[in-house]
């Protein structure tokens, strides 16, 4: 059975126990967590920031609220791309 592609990266489930006067009760809660293309997209932030800032340092053609959508397309293109290269390997 191949995996999904782009599974989720944390999943937690966490049982919470406590006593509402005498009664003890117990409270289940799942979180999916982030998604791995989330993940890498987080990962490849610090250097397309970087990159982006320093793009605009030397050209001056960048405005500054290009800059937040740029930022975002460009680390999940970089996200999607390890998430292809991932695929190679997993057949």
């Amino acid at each position: 059975m191949k995996k999904p592609n782009n599974p989720h990266v944390h999943p937690v489930h966490y049982t919470f126990r406590h006593t509402i006067g005498r009664a003890f009760t117990e409270d289940d809660f799942d979180f999916e967590g982030m998604t791995l293309l989330d993940y890498f997209a987080g990962q490849a932030l610090g250097t397309v920031i970087k990159r982006i800032i320093m793009a605009r340092v030397f050209s001056n053609n960048l405005a500054i609220h290009q800059a937040d959508e740029a930022i975002a397309k460009k680390c999940y293109r970089v996200a999607k791309a390890m998430l292809k290269e991932r695929e190679k390997y997993e057949k």
